[in-house]
């Protein structure tokens, strides 16, 4: 039975896309099963993974949610695309619609729960990238979702944005109690800069008691950005970058006591 990880905040360019894809490049250099799940209609991970022409794609996240909620019979297979090295779920426009005819379901935090379970058997690890929001979407990727990784951008404005998706998750936990919180992943961060210290300061002194704060930040680079355009990993794009390295720690850091 897999692990499913939601990457999540509420809050938009924190890293989410390149957090969800680099880990599951990591873990399937370790020789594990992953799926992604490209849970945001602006599809950041579908294009990031070579499929840039999101709006044509037939089989997607959203074909998943409206099969399930009209009851049909989910074959895992006719949902994946398996064009590149990891084998995703794509995402596109069409789950803001999906997003609204939500409203009216009974049930409606369960959807994607239930969705999910023929494919818990065929992966180790199943990685939702949600989208920057906290509509229904992001909550029925928490609420399948075993456990969530909490993107940070070493800014004030991200630091800020993590009250209200606290907030969230304490809402998100009374449907699903057994959600845990990995912890708080510092990204885009420059070294270099006290402005970026003491923001990463100011987490752990607000969250440190109560959410993990990963040792591993992920530094700024450009290289990194490259990798969308060119539907790679930046752990295969660029091996010996900075940022595919701080990603390999943080998959040991991740599961270290595991």
């Amino acid at each position: 039975m897999s692990k499913i990880i939601a990457v999540a905040n509420q809050k938009g360019g924190v890293g989410k896309t390149t957090t969800a894809i680099s880990l599951a490049s990591a873990l399937i250099k370790q020789g594990k099963r992953v799926l992604l799940i490209d849970f945001d209609p602006q599809g950041s991970l579908t294009i990031g993974l070579g499929c840039h022409d999101t709006a044509t794609l037939e089989n997607t996240s959203a074909t998943l949610l409206v099969d399930s909620i009209n009851e049909e019979a989910v074959q895992p297979e006719q949902y994946i695309n398996h064009s590149g090295t990891i084998p995703f779920i794509p995402g596109n426009i069409m789950l803001s619609s999906v997003e609204v005819q939500l409203v009216n379901v009974i049930g409606r935090e369960m959807v994607l729960k239930e969705a999910l379970e023929p494919f818990r058997v065929l992966y180790d690890y199943i990685i939702i990238d949600c989208m920057p929001s906290l509509g229904f979407l992001t909550i029925n990727a928490l609420t399948a979702a075993d456990s969530v990784i909490i993107p940070v951008q070493a800014h004030f404005l991200g630091a800020k944005g993590l009250e209200d998706f606290s907030a969230t998750l304490r809402k998100v936990k009374k449907i699903n109690p057994s959600l845990i919180i990995d912890g708080i992943l510092i990204t885009m961060y420059n070294k270099q800069l006290n402005f970026s210290k003491g923001i990463v300061q100011a987490i752990k002194d607000t969250y440190g008691e109560t959410i993990r704060v990963f040792d591993t930040k992920i530094p700024i680079s450009i290289r990194a950005a490259e990798t969308a355009a060119l539907g790679q990993s930046i752990l295969d794009y660029s091996p010996n970058n900075p940022v595919a390295i701080a990603y390999q720690e943080f998959t040991k850091e991740l599961f270290a006591n595991v």
